[in-house]
């Protein structure tokens, strides 16, 4: 998660919520509005393996398909 966080801010996406390295917040790409959100297999409901999630604006979420890449 510290990696991922590093390139966030090296790149100047906007960080929202208290902690996002740990899945409490959010990375904003201000160019195309998508968020980037850590999701570490030990937070949440659903224990998932880690992985990031994906969020699209919503003029283009409609025409966009959900990918599970696998890494």
């Amino acid at each position: 998660a510290m990696e991922l966080n590093e390139m966030f801010l090296q790149k100047g996406f906007k960080v929202t919520g208290k902690d996002p390295i740990n899945g409490m917040g959010n990375y904003i790409n201000l160019k195309n509005g998508r968020q980037y959100h850590i999701d570490p297999k030990n937070i949440g409901r659903y224990r998932e393996s880690n992985h990031v999630d994906v969020s699209r604006p919503k003029d283009i979420m409609e025409t966009l398909i959900k990918k599970d890449l696998g890494i």
